[in-house]
């Protein structure tokens, strides 16, 4: 089949690939559910808090509370009317942007120790006040 009809068997290879790659994601997701996870890929289990569910890793289990839950990022309560990091001092032109950018927990640069994040909160930031936060929420 392959020499007669390659445009076909390669079709056919790709299919069977992406099958594969399927079925191996998901038994790999299900031991990894059951317990039996290699401890140099997972280092700590990401649960969530209101209804106990468990994922792989933080990003996932943030994206659950905000659609599940409602839950939003506790960065939110501690960013005002501006949009530049106090970290960086990098200007993100939109609140919604900065607040993605302190949410990030990877650190991109080689040249810094730790991310804007981890700085942003050590630094013990203080709450905006409940008014200027409900209207900045409307607003965003």
């Amino acid at each position: 089949m392959a020499k007669n009809y390659p445009r076909e068997w390669k079709c056919l290879v790709r299919k069977y690939k992406t099958y594969e790659d399927d079925r191996v994601s998901s038994f790999a997701k299900r031991k990894w559910r059951e317990g039996a996870r290699d401890d140099n890929q997972m280092h700590e289990e990401m649960v969530c808090p209101e209804c106990d569910q468990a994922f792989l890793d933080n990003w996932r289990l943030q994206s659950h509370r905000w659609k599940k839950h409602g839950v939003k990022s506790e960065l939110r309560k501690y960013i005002g009317d501006h949009s530049d990091c106090p970290v960086c001092g990098v200007d993100f032109i939109t609140r919604p942007r900065l607040i993605r950018h302190l949410s990030e927990t990877r650190l991109r640069s080689k040249k810094r120790a730790k991310t804007c994040r981890d700085e942003f909160l050590n630094s013990h930031p203080l709450p905006i006040d409940q008014a200027v936060y409900d209207q900045l929420e409307r607003r965003d």
